[in-house]
């Protein structure tokens, strides 16, 4: 029977340069999954922004419109602002339910808004309580 093999210096430099390789597959550091676009708005919506202004200091927030979550951070005022984060978003109606939740504070504010009477909604926390006011915008320098 005849058997073939690698002189022993190239059998040793294989195995050396597949450890090597094998070496830095444990240094690639995982990627956290992509962000999961919102859902899209269907055709026809109504465009508006929430603006989330004051008393935001970092707790988790989730605002949703009639139902379909369009945010959730952990968003924080900027004092000479005067915002957190402004939320471009959509409705099927001129009068869509909107939700803001803020779990550790044990905030859940739910109410219908007339985006006929402005497209931009403000949202502050103020005394551990939301307030909405409503504009056609808002000016922030």
């Amino acid at each position: 029977m005849v058997t073939h093999s690698l002189p022993r210096p190239v059998a040793l430099a294989s195995i050396v340069l597949a450890i090597v390789a094998c070496a830095g597959c444990g240094r690639l550091k995982s990627r956290p999954p992509p962000p999961v676009p919102p859902t899209a708005p269907p055709f026809g919506a109504v465009s508006f922004n929430i603006h989330l202004q004051g008393g935001f200091s970092g707790s988790t927030v989730i605002v949703s419109v009639d139902g379909r979550e369009v945010y959730k951070g952990q968003p924080s005022t900027n004092p000479l602002l005067g915002l957190a984060k402004p939320i471009p978003t959509s409705a099927v109606s001129t009068r869509p339910v909107l939700n803001v939740s803020i779990p550790g504070k044990a905030i859940n504010w739910t109410q219908e808004v007339d985006i006929s009477k402005g497209v931009g909604i403000g949202i502050s926390v103020v005394n551990g309580k939301i307030n909405m006011r409503q504009a056609r915008a808002f000016g922030y320098d």
